[in-house]
């Protein structure tokens, strides 16, 4: 008996030579070739099938291969036209989606949720929960974007690229919100090594490469980032190489290769455009311009900083990284007043929309910049609030540097070092040798 792959190939022959084909056979070859990663092929055989159906499968295809503007009017044809309201509220998701991510056009995704909930009736409205969710995580609204995500969960979709769209929301939430632990324990294990979609995968990837590097796991997050890094190239797509690229970045930054990382995050920016979802891109420039002023490179940050602001819609809740880089730029260009001012205000605005890792941040940042008991106690606050062991150091360093103790700050050092932190390592190292009281003006010598 042949095999599934081998009838979607006979399939696709015959469909390209224009041979005689039933209907059932090429719709059943074209979901079988999208639901085992092979979005090109789904697509050449969608080309086969006829009126909006059509429409229906090829928007499908487009999506997945990261079209999203050959996507959109194919995905809207399916919507109005077909008569299954099944496959019009997954066309209407799918679509809010791809508005929002890919065209950067919210309004205009919430106005077709809106109308497809008044349109459609109540039973197939679940299908829908996993665009809503996929917006209110990244933009800025009164809608719990927690409680949509796990609304979602109870109501999983059945249409595949949806579901891998819910796959990364709830530890994407949950790793901002505090508890990257948790977060890492919901992805264990469940990241297919192969997709339909494969920036959805990627993504499902980069949240678990980074709620190990928020707990504090570096080791285990670079040869995890090496692993997935490997699997985008070989399978993914070009927006899922550039995200597992900039998160290998991460992983060699936050030891202290900062040249390495930033190296990785250009290889992630060359293999991403403008056609890219907007919160990838947006992330892998906020990382540029992150470590280009961690190297002191105030044009290439600056540059990197003003792309993110032209890409970014409206009242968006992506870009923590660009607006922490922006206070790095100015502490980095002897401007410490203006970059703790700016931190400030940060650390409140993330604190109080619940964005706890980003806050933690601001605080670790601003605590280094301008040591004090305040910050101290307010970074062993927010820190309180999770479940990450990195965020505990954080504020056992911010305490450590307001009280001006060499000995604990070396003691931090070699606690840095242990855990791969070089960077912090030397720093901490450092400020225990400034903190100590010169031994010649002790004894009253020289």
């Amino acid at each position: 008996m042949a095999s599934v792959q081998d009838r979607i190939r006979v399939m696709s022959w015959r469909c390209e030579a224009e041979l005689p084909v039933d209907l059932p056979d090429v719709l059943a070859a074209a979901e079988a070739a999208l639901d085992r990663g092979g979005a090109a092929l789904a697509e050449r055989l969608a080309r086969s099938i006829p009126g909006p159906l059509g429409a229906w499968y090829l928007g499908r295809a487009q999506v997945a291969l990261g079209r999203s503007q050959e996507a959109d009017p194919l995905l809207a044809t399916a919507y109005e036209r077909l008569r299954d309201p099944v496959i019009q509220a997954r066309a209407a998701a799918l679509r809010a989606l791809n508005l929002f991510w890919g065209l950067r056009q919210p309004d205009v995704a919430l106005s077709l949720l809106e109308k497809a909930r008044r349109r459609l009736p109540a039973e197939v409205h679940g299908e829908m929960l996993v665009a809503e969710a996929g917006i209110a995580v990244f933009y800025e609204s009164d809608i719990n974007a927690a409680a949509v995500v796990v609304a979602a969960l109870q109501r999983p979709p059945q249409e595949p690229l949806l579901a891998l769209a819910l796959t990364p929301l709830l530890p994407f939430v949950l790793a901002y919100a505090g508890a990257p632990k948790q977060a890492a324990a919901e992805l264990a294990g469940a990241v297919s090594p192969r997709s339909a979609w494969p920036t959805m995968r990627a993504a499902a990837q980069a949240c678990h490469i980074h709620a190990l590097v928020m707990c504090g796991q570096l080791a285990d997050a670079a040869v995890l980032a090496d692993r997935y890094y490997q699997d985008a190239v070989a399978h993914g797509s070009p927006d899922g190489v550039g995200l597992i690229a900039m998160m290998v970045g991460i992983c060699h930054g936050d030891r202290g290769r900062v040249a390495e990382a930033g190296r990785w995050t250009n290889e992630a920016l060359a293999v991403t455009d403008a056609l890219t979802l907007f919160p990838i891109r947006a992330n892998i420039l906020g990382m540029q311009a992150w470590w280009a002023a961690h190297q002191g490179q105030v044009d290439r940050a600056t540059r990197a900083l003003q792309a993110v602001d032209e890409l970014l819609p409206a009242d968006s809740r992506s870009g923590d990284y660009a607006r922490l880089a922006k206070a790095l730029l100015l502490a980095s260009t002897s401007q410490p007043t203006d970059a703790v001012k700016v931190l400030r205000e940060l650390a409140e605005q993330f604190t109080t929309s619940g964005v706890v890792a980003s806050a933690m941040e601001a605080l670790h940042l601003w605590s280094r910049i301008e040591p004090s008991v305040e910050v101290a106690a307010e970074t062993r606050r927010v820190a309180d609030m999770s479940d990450s062991p990195l965020f505990s150091w954080f504020a056992d360093y911010a305490d450590a540097l307001a009280a001006g103790d060499p000995d604990q700050l070396e003691e931090l050092s070699l606690s840095w070092e242990h855990r791969d932190y070089t960077a912090l390592a030397l720093e901490a190292a450092v400020r225990a040798r400034q903190a100590r009281p010169d031994p010649d003006q002790r004894t009253g010598g020289g």
